[in-house]
């Protein structure tokens, strides 16, 4: 189990009396103490256990003077003989649970000394220990060497700091000025200054996110300062929920990028992650050089919230900026296919929806003619997408912007190939895959930022195909409909003749498929008759077109007089599979 572990310096002067108390909380005073830790234990550290330890660091010259009994210098003899009770046993007094130590260190003077403070503050932290360190007598450059310690231990003993103090004796004035107040008037602030040490924290963390495009440490530290903040405002802090808001996009944003989903890249939130940021740059935020650091986050994601038809090559721009070659590569192509799909729907050269870029079948027609040109094989030798469209393959290779792109295309697909396949067929050397996709990516971007293109707006919507109206739906059933998929349009199922050929249903399926597509529904209710239903489902399916059945429950109703009758209650919307 960890323990609790206050570390603390003590120095050499003869310290005045007073009244400490923490930052603004004046009713909290602990009075009449000579050392500040006599304050600090009692304030802070009034949870500690028999399993917790009070360490104290002493130079010999702080031993016989503070530590012990009767050791203060005395300017009348010019000796260390002036009547004085040491901190040991005021604080032995005080029946505190726990141990305490201390422990002989070196005056400082140089940076052996220095090193030997280190090594033996550093020797009594053990696994897993919370600190609470006093700085408030660490000598010369003893603060910045406790703040390096810190974060070393923290790395090395995984602990936690819960505080850093400093008992801010030096706002009274001299110690001789002092001397002469009343007591009454002697109220010395403790300060808290581990958010000093926590914005070295922010600062490696917004490093390594920057840099590597990791946000674990980001989150960790995040993760505690919003609770903390939240906690002690009761859940109202706006500064802390827009960090939280700042946080979730983060550590989402990156496995996204890193797993290559680029349909959930396309989907990301950064309008709300812009916002997030905005509002906390115009925030008084609860550490406050944190604003700087935050910039910096943002300028790292600024680029996605530029124009979302252009964020695939900008998620390719992270991947070559943190060596994630074989995703880069991957992103690249797929990301390219996706805004020629964008592009060739715009310009009308297929029926209305047929270059949805989520569809196999325009993605695969795409990467034939690109990787045909500029001398494409015999027409009776095309194959899959491009062989059941070849008019429309013909109008992408007939297009400019496709001939441009169609060499850097089939250099791209080797190279994509080779770092799929592991080395085991061709012979890359690791470095030629960077050097490549930048050169790639860059000749990609020359090419497509000088054209417009605009995303087709997201399905939506019901298609009901169905002999059951919209209109004769229990209310559960629409309100269902419309929560998951949008607004409801009926669709008259058609009239299915019992004689009709298998020809005859393919090809009433191929007109119905004709007639939705250019809706862009969310989802099509199919039911009826089972043959045609089936037929349709299977072509709206390779469409990329999902298709739902509704479920329900039958409940036998007794009317009475022997009569009964079946009433079916909507239970869900089942999709085929």
């Amino acid at each position: 189990m960890a323990r609790n572990l206050f570390l603390s310096f003590l120095g050499t002067n003869d310290y005045v009396e007073c009244n400490y108390h923490p930052e603004g909380r004046l009713e909290r005073s602990v009075e009449n103490v000579k050392y500040v830790q006599e304050a600090l234990i009692p304030l802070f550290c009034s949870h500690f256990s028999d399993q917790d330890a009070y360490v104290f660091f002493l130079t010999d010259l702080a031993r016989t003077t503070n530590w012990e009994n009767d050791g203060q210098y005395n300017r009348e003899s010019r000796q260390y003989d002036k009547p004085n009770r040491g901190l040991y046993s005021r604080l032995s007094a005080l029946g505190l649970p726990g141990q305490m130590v201390s422990v002989p260190v070196p005056e400082g003077f140089s940076s052996q000394e220095i090193w030997a403070i280190f090594e033996r503050v550093f020797a009594q932290i053990q696994d897993g220990d919370q600190i609470f360190f006093d700085i408030t007598h660490a000598f010369r450059s003893l603060p910045l060497l406790n703040l390096a310690l810190l974060n070393y231990a923290k790395a090395l003993r995984h602990i936690q700091v819960h505080a850093i103090f400093y008992g801010a004796f030096e706002k009274l004035g001299p110690a001789e000025k002092v001397r002469q107040l009343p007591l009454h008037e002697r109220h010395a602030p403790v300060l808290d200054l581990s958010s000093i040490a926590e914005l070295q924290e922010w600062a490696a963390a917004a490093r390594e996110f920057v840099t590597y495009g990791q946000p674990d440490r980001w989150n960790q530290l995040a993760g505690q300062s919003i609770n903390l903040a939240l906690a002690q405002s009761g859940g109202g802090d706006k500064t802390a929920l827009n960090l939280r808001g700042i946080n979730k996009r983060i550590v989402e944003l990156a496995p996204l990028i890193r797993a290559n989903r680029g349909q959930a890249l396309l989907q990301f939130p950064f309008g709300q992650m812009e916002q997030n940021l905005n509002a906390f740059s115009n925030s008084d935020n609860f550490i406050k050089p944190l604003g700087p650091i935050l910039e910096l986050v943002h300028s790292k994601v600024e680029p996605f919230f530029r124009t979302e038809s252009m964020r695939w090559l900008e998620a390719v721009r992270w991947c070559i900026d943190h060596q994630l070659i074989q995703q880069g590569i991957t992103q690249l192509q797929e990301g390219l296919l996706t805004w020629l799909c964008w592009y060739f729907e715009s310009l009308a050269i297929a029926p209305l929806g047929y270059f949805d870029h989520k569809r196999e079948q325009p993605r695969g027609l795409l990467s034939s003619a690109l990787s045909f040109m500029p001398n494409p094989p015999p027409e009776g030798d095309w194959k899959g997408a491009i062989g059941k469209s070849p008019e429309t393959g013909k109008r992408v290779m007939q297009s400019a912007l496709a001939q441009q792109l169609a060499p850097v295309y089939q250099q791209l697909t080797p190279l994509r190939n080779d770092i799929n396949h592991g080395g085991y067929v061709l012979n890359n050397k690791p470095a030629n895959f960077a050097k490549k996709l930048e050169e790639y990516y860059a000749a990609i971007r020359l090419i497509v930022g000088n054209a417009s293109v605009v995303i087709p707006p997201a399905p939506e919507g019901l298609l009901n195909l169905s002999n059951h109206p919209s209109t004769n739906w229990s209310e559960k059933q629409i309100k269902t409909a419309q929560h998951q998929y949008g607004p409801i349009e009926d669709i008259p199922f058609p009239a299915i003749l019992p004689e009709w050929t298998e020809a005859e249903i393919d090809e009433l399926a191929a007109r119905y498929l004709e007639q939705i597509r250019p809706r862009r529904p969310a989802a099509v209710h199919l039911m009826g008759e089972m043959t045609f239903t089936y037929a349709l489902a299977q072509k709206l399916k390779t469409a990329g077109i999902p298709c739902v059945a509704s479920t329900s429950e039958r409940q036998v109703v007794d009317l009475g007089e022997g009569r009964k009758e079946a009433q079916f209650r909507f239970v869900r919307f089942r999709p085929y599979f």
